[in-house]
């Protein structure tokens, strides 16, 4: 809202009533600005603009111009000058009059009003046209502009004439000479000079008023932290005059000491010196006390067309003198102050609340009378007082915004708005965008949410993604969070970032590496804060606390009891303000989502969340103000976790919201009295969670998405990726294995594989182009390396259907598989499951999908330890053991077929039956267990890792395997620091050739950046 520098003046009349000439005059006499609608509206027409020509049009066709154009151009004017302000022309509708008085503090002043017949002020415009020039001083739009002046303006005059509170509306004859009319101008004009003359504040003015121990002085405390008012105490004023020793002090000290009210013109200079050095709103607490207090504010404080100082007079009424004499006394007790002060002492307080009401009630009565009054119950407690003070309050405050403006000016320098709009405009030019407005609002907008609006005090900001499989969008992430703690102290918050489990895994480039690339991608990612995920525990327990070594944050474990993944921190405070935040983290207890050789032993979420609380309270000595618990788990599972903990008398209120992961799809909402959020996968979308105080100390929660496209991409978090990037693109072309013979994945869907296809190569005319219909070296390849990589589990064989190896590409004799070649191959993520089938099943299944009509997308391959007669398609031993149909083996089958895919027969029906279906999380991904293998081959090699069985049992111990690598460090290495990269490539070149693959993951091990791998870090991926 706009509060002008001085009273505001309404100038209205016909057209050709004499409003301009008389406006001159007033400018001339008093040193008023004039500011004419009708010239403000020209002027802009003649700028060209889109805007201008409809103006222009309007006004030759006499017609109203949108009242927030004109109110626009007023407002801009009033801003460029000091007052008092003469509108000339306006407000001609009864829609100008309503936004000028929502849009501009204290509305107008005076209305000055020139009454000229039709007949007179057409003979004038018409010879005003002969010089004028003026488009609208002709005869046809004359008579259009008469017709709108009394449809719109006139209803507008009356309703200022029936305006109450001190509005004045002068109605003066414009018939006669211009000094005859300035002569009664000036007389109307003389009445408001002192109106001219008064303190203007620069936004609301609020009395805050009752009885000693009522409660206001709390009160207009909470106020001002809550809408940033002024709060003046006048007592407090009063009191800092008598310390000066003054005259002028001396008499007020004895005036305060009989309880009496200070003279009004002492009061008021006081008063209004503290206006003038402060912003407002304004609360004047203790203020007026007589009618002669307010009768000289009305005077000397100007109150625009209400004719009154204060906008709203807020009154606490306490009929008990009792309540209000043991509250002072409390009070006085819990500040220290002696009873011997005369001025707490009971009686005095008694004698004090009585002579209250004997001068004040005259006071109140009148403010009631004028509507200005709100009277406020100070008998419940403090909280519901404050309540009843903001609804007060808020009619007053709510709408008017000026009080903010120096904080908002000193943000915007801050922020460097002006240059960061001048950039923004630049780069709408050339962006072609549709909408450049939007652009460039897009382009300023600070990213993130605003400061909550009820927040008292420092709030909590959590950054929060979950399920990141790749590093796409964490340069997104990195600059969502520096955004975020840039702005922390402007918004007065702490942040934090978290991240709530499946971060390292199933990912190709944890396979390349064992998971270092992404595990340093959380640290350019700025993420704080992580809890393990299912699939952290993929590839062992060790090894997800080895991974974590790397984490510049914290890895929260509140309910994981397997060791050594108990030796995470079970939770951690974060210091909001002067309260403290309990941050835990709970995985799933549903076995049915973790590898089976990888299960971990997990208290319940719920009975651990209980058990954390217990011991943190003791540890730490205090209650924590709140809980905020990270979860990885399903929908279901959250809820049930939220209704426990929303059950229990301190974890129900403290825990407003639940950090939620496991799904992939994004899911808000609220259960028992929590909000569960899930961003969704691979941060598409990222999480703010903001949790605050209000006034009342009642703590409130909020959960906002943002796509993380909005955000700019963080220089070094880029940088990382693209060189990430660059990894996996030369390791497309590096070899993973050798191919000792013709291969082809073309007859995958039409062939059989394993042993019987090499028989078949030899015995038959083999047609490559018939994928469907022959047996395939490519899938025997990839799954007996797949079987390697279940040994852990003891899995006897690996099947998959034809549908999975989608290449289609022939293989010569020996040349390499690359990894590009697997990708290709495994194009989808195949999640391999292990299950018991019982051997007749899998006979029958077999049978079934290679009789079938051709091409066969179910077809049943296996690896080259399954031997299968290709005639009849009849197993014949499995691992070298001669096959069994009654026996139970275990087996890793591409899980999608266990769910329905193909519907395999009797497989499917056997599954249905018999087996529990391992979910596709607990499963490992087809393609990710190859690389696995592949890369400890190329290791192996490379270390020579069979020559580290020193006692010859065929089993390489730790003490063996840690022996060798210092043996073959001591034969490699050139310095003390370890073998550098460039020894490393060499002895790959001189060992295996080309093998580039090898060599980018060597330069990966430098984990400590000094340039050169030591035994540790070789030691931590030979494992």
């Amino acid at each position: 809202m706009l509060v002008p520098d001085g009273p505001v003046v309404f100038v209205l009349g016909g057209p050709g009533s004499g409003k301009g000439t008389q406006c001159a005059k007033l400018v001339e006499r008093y040193g008023a600005a004039h500011f004419s609608a009708g010239d403000l509206l020209r002027a802009e027409a003649k700028k060209g603009t889109e805007q201008g020509k409809m103006i222009d049009e309007m006004i030759k066709q006499g017609a109203l111009v949108p009242t927030q154009i004109t109110l626009d151009l007023l407002k801009a004017a009033i801003k460029s000058r000091k007052g008092p302000y003469l509108i000339d022309g306006f407000p001609r509708s009864l829609d100008n009059l309503q936004a000028f008085d929502n849009q501009v503090y204290g509305g107008c002043a005076l209305t000055l009003v020139y009454d000229l017949s039709e007949a007179a002020m057409e003979e004038r415009l018409l010879k005003h046209g002969e010089t004028s020039g003026r488009a609208d001083d002709n005869a046809a739009t004359i008579k259009k502009r008469f017709k709108t002046f009394w449809d719109e303006s006139m209803p507008v005059i009356d309703i200022l004439r029936a305006r109450k509170g001190g509005l004045m509306v002068s109605t003066i004859d414009a018939s006669r000479t211009p000094q005859e009319v300035a002569i009664d101008t000036w007389r109307v004009f003389d009445k408001i000079a002192n109106v001219i003359n008064m303190l203007v504040p620069d936004g609301p003015v609020v009395f805050m008023l009752g009885a000693p121990g009522t409660g206001k002085g709390a009160q207009c405390a909470k106020l001002v932290e809550r809408y940033g008012a002024a709060h003046i105490k006048v007592s407090d004023l009063l009191r800092a005059e008598v310390k000066k020793g003054t005259e002028q002090g001396k008499m007020i000290d004895e005036i305060m000491k009989e309880h009496d009210v200070v003279p009004a013109p002492i009061t008021l200079d006081l008063l209004k010196a503290a206006i003038k050095t402060r912003k407002g709103p304004y609360i004047i607490d203790g203020f007026p006390r007589s009618l002669d207090n307010l009768h000289a504010f009305d005077d000397q404080v100007y109150g625009g067309h209400r004719g009154f100082g204060c906008a709203l007079a807020i009154f606490y009424f306490m009929a008990d003198a009792e309540i209000a004499v043991k509250r002072k006394l409390e009070r006085n007790q819990t500040q220290k102050k002696g009873i011997q002060d005369l001025d707490e002492h009971a009686e005095e307080l008694r004698k004090k609340f009585h002579k209250f009401k004997g001068q004040c009630m005259p006071v109140i009565e009148k403010l009631k009378n004028r509507g200005l009054l709100a009277t406020v119950d100070g008998h419940p407690s403090f909280n519901a007082v404050f309540t009843a003070t903001c609804k007060a309050f808020d009619k007053v405050a709510a709408p008017l915004v000026t009080w903010r403006k120096a904080q908002v000016t000193e943000y915007l320098a801050k922020h460097a708005m002006k240059e960061r709009l001048e950039a923004a405009l630049h780069a709408a030019v050339g962006s072609q965008a549709p909408d450049p407005a939007s652009f460039v609002a897009e382009c300023i907008a600070p990213p993130g949410p605003r400061r909550p609006r009820t927040a008292c005090g420092t709030f909590l900001r959590i950054v929060t993604v979950n399920d990141v499989y790749k590093l796409d969008n964490y340069p997104r992430v990195a600059s969502a969070v520096a955004a975020a703690k840039k702005a922390a102290a402007a918004l007065d918050c702490v942040v934090i970032s978290t991240l709530p489990g499946d971060f390292l895994s199933p990912c190709p480039l944890t396979a390349l590496d064992g998971g270092r690339a992404m595990t340093e991608g959380l640290n350019k990612a700025k993420i704080e804060y992580v809890m393990l995920g299912n699939h952290e525990l993929d590839y062992g327990f060790q090894w997800s606390v080895d991974r974590m070594q790397a984490f510049k944050g914290k890895c929260i474990n509140s309910n994981i009891t397997t060791k050594p993944i108990d030796t995470f921190p079970k939770y951690d405070v974060i210091h909001v303000g002067d309260r403290r935040v309990l941050m835990t983290a709970f995985l799933s207890a549903d076995t049915s989502i973790y590898a089976p050789a990888n299960t971990p032993t997990v208290i319940p979420p719920a009975e651990a969340a209980v058990a954390i609380w217990n011991e943190a309270k003791e540890a730490l000595g205090y209650t924590p103000d709140v809980h905020l618990p990270m979860t990885h788990q399903l929908v279901p599972e959250d809820k049930a976790f939220c209704l426990a903990l929303a059950k229990h008398k301190e974890l129900g209120p403290r825990t407003p919201i639940v950090l939620g992961a496991h799904e992939h799809e994004v899911y808000i909402d609220s259960c028992g009295g929590a909000k569960i959020i899930k961003t969704g996968a691979d941060a598409e979308e990222i999480g703010y969670v903001d949790i605050w105080w209000g006034t009342d100390g009642v703590m409130h929660s909020k959960v906002e998405l943002v796509p993380g496209c909005e955000f700019d991409e963080e220089p070094e978090a880029k940088k990382f990726c693209l060189e990430q990037e660059d990894f996996v693109r030369r390791v497309m072309s590096a070899p993973l294995m050798p191919i000792p013979a013709f291969m082809s994945s073309k007859t995958v869907r039409h062939s059989p594989s394993g042993v019987e296809m090499m028989t078949s190569l030899m015995t038959t005319d083999f047609l490559p182009h018939q994928v469907r219909h022959s047996p395939s070296g490519v899938a025997t390849l990839l799954l007996t390396q797949m079987l390697r990589g279940f040994r852990k589990e003891k899995v006897e064989l690996c099947v998959v259907h034809g549908g999975s190896v989608r290449a289609g590409k022939e293989y010569q004799a020996n040349t390499t598989f690359t990894m590009g070649d697997l990708f290709a191959e495994f194009a989808f993520d195949g999640p391999m499951a292990v299950i018991l089938v019982k051997g007749s099943i899998l006979q029958a299944s077999t049978a079934n999908t290679r009789n079938a009509p051709k091409p066969a997308p179910d077809f049943l391959h296996f690896d080259e330890g399954v031997v299968i007669e290709p005639e009849k398609h009849a197993i014949l031993s499995v691992g070298g053991v001669p096959f069994d149909p009654e026996k139970m083996y275990k087996i890793a089958i591409n899980q999608l077929l266990l769910t329905g895919l193909n519907v395999i027969e009797p497989l499917m029906s056997y599954v249905r039956a018999n087996v529990k279906v391992p979910t596709e999380e607990s499963c490992r991904l087809s393609k990710n267990v190859v690389i696995e293998v592949s890369m400890k081959d190329v290791w192996r090699h490379l270390i020579d890792f069979q020559s580290f069985d020193e006692d010859g049992n065929g089993a390489i111990e730790d003490a063996e395997l840690r022996a060798g690598i210092k043996k073959f460090f001591a034969q490699v290495a050139s310095r003390p620091e370890g073998i550098s990269v460039e020894e490393v490539a060499a002895l790959i070149k001189k060992k295996q050739g080309h093998l580039s693959l090898v060599e980018q993951l060597v330069k990966t091990l430098d984990t400590n950046g000094d340039g050169y791998i030591d035994e540790e870090e070789m030691l931590a991926l030979s494992h």
